[in-house]
């Protein structure tokens, strides 16, 4: 899966749930060891291919769930129960349309 994908996925996201006010999408290199990373501003980094190996993409599903992790992180930044709500409602959304 490459960055464009992502943020058409991000961009469907938007378009039906408009709260979702995310600044930017951008790669994070395959050294840095979390999937995803997300700021108080909205700009989001996700790692699309394994650890330490360039050549070998990570699974949509991941890299979806990934997108859908940081994307809750916009409505609540830490882990508890709002988080956990919005995240649920997000992959949902992601199931209905056969994202993964």
């Amino acid at each position: 899966m490459n960055l464009e994908a992502v943020k058409i996925i991000a961009s469907g996201l938007r378009e039906d749930f408009g709260v979702l006010r995310y600044k930017t999408i951008k790669e994070l290199p395959c050294t840095v060891k979390n999937y995803g990373y997300c700021d108080e501003e909205g700009n989001i980094e996700i790692r699309l291919k394994s650890l330490n190996r360039p050549d070998k993409e990570l699974a949509r599903s991941t890299v979806i769930r990934t997108l859908i992790h940081e994307l809750a992180h916009l409505f609540e930044l830490n882990h508890r129960k709002g988080f956990k709500i919005i995240e649920k409602v997000l992959l949902a959304w992601a199931r209905k349309r056969g994202l993964f």
